[in-house]
């Protein structure tokens, strides 16, 4: 085979990458309650902050992240067991990964602390989702 037809296939692969990713992002943010949302992974190799794709389920927050296959959510946060403990301004170096204009909310969840960015024009709508769950004694019932 031909360098010029390896380079086609190697061109086609990576177009359709780009449109997977499209399209899933995409079909994403269609859905109600869609928000853009960083989620801190931790330190290390694979850690620091990840851009993604937040929905609000009946029970969970669910996080897509922008840069998988995955079908499902990546991360799901429990809205039952989570309380926002305080939030802050993103430091410079951060910010590069974040949506624009991102405040920082360090949760505390049943799986232990987590954090994560979301624009500041979709925080009230984030703390309404989280507020408005029924009380722990309605659910027992």
């Amino acid at each position: 085979m031909h360098v010029a037809a390896w380079l086609i296939v190697v061109l086609a692969l990576v177009v359709a990458a780009v449109a997977i990713f499209v399209f899933r992002r995409r079909r994403i943010l269609i859905l109600q309650g869609a928000i853009e949302m960083s989620v801190h992974r931790g330190a290390g190799l694979r850690g620091g902050w990840v851009l993604g794709v937040a929905r609000y389920a009946d029970e969970h927050l669910e996080w897509f992240r922008l840069t998988s296959y995955r079908a499902g959510p990546s991360l799901r946060i429990n809205r039952r067991g989570t309380t926002i403990a305080w939030r802050e301004e993103p430091s410079s170096n951060d910010a590069v990964w974040m949506p624009p204009d991102a405040i920082v909310l360090h949760l505390e969840t049943m799986d232990g602390p987590q954090r994560v960015a979301v624009p500041k024009t979709a925080l009230t709508g984030l703390m309404s989702w989280w507020e408005s769950a029924p009380p722990e004694w309605m659910r027992s019932r």
